[in-house]
């Protein structure tokens, strides 16, 4: 390995460790520098946290790492394996965005809500709701 690519990782440990991003965590997985484990958290990801690692190359910092999720993940459009409809993401993205105040993003996540399910009364009656009382 390159001694400027493990100078180069042995700053990022330290710089995660006195100052670590909003949502993030990684470090070095066991004595491989080359390797590491992350969790991502963050209001955007609706399930809570998702787990991957990182795979460093020689050419760190100009090439980026791979990184391989080891969670599996949710996607609103793909529902397979979630006991989570598309339905409830979109109650949960709504909810999220009034408890913020976030009324414009609201009525827009309600179109697209309505867009997907036109047949979906709740969807109708709450956001008619939303439009007469805001």
């Amino acid at each position: 390995m390159s001694t400027l690519t493990r100078k180069r990782l042995m700053k990022d440990v330290k710089m995660l460790q006195q100052d670590p991003p909003a949502g993030i965590s990684g470090a070095p997985y066991d004595n491989n520098i080359m390797l590491w484990n992350a969790v991502i958290s963050d209001l955007i990801i609706l399930l809570g946290m998702e787990a991957c690692s990182r795979c460093f190359s020689e050419d760190y910092p100009n090439k980026p790492p791979t990184v391989r999720f080891i969670s599996r993940m949710f996607h609103p459009n793909i529902c397979s394996w979630s006991d989570h409809s598309k339905s409830q993401i979109f109650k949960k993205k709504i909810e999220i965005e009034l408890q913020l105040g976030n009324m414009d993003r609201c009525w827009k996540l309600y179109e697209k809500y309505l867009e997907w399910s036109p047949e979906n009364c709740y969807a109708w009656s709450k956001y008619a709701e939303l439009k007469i009382f805001n």
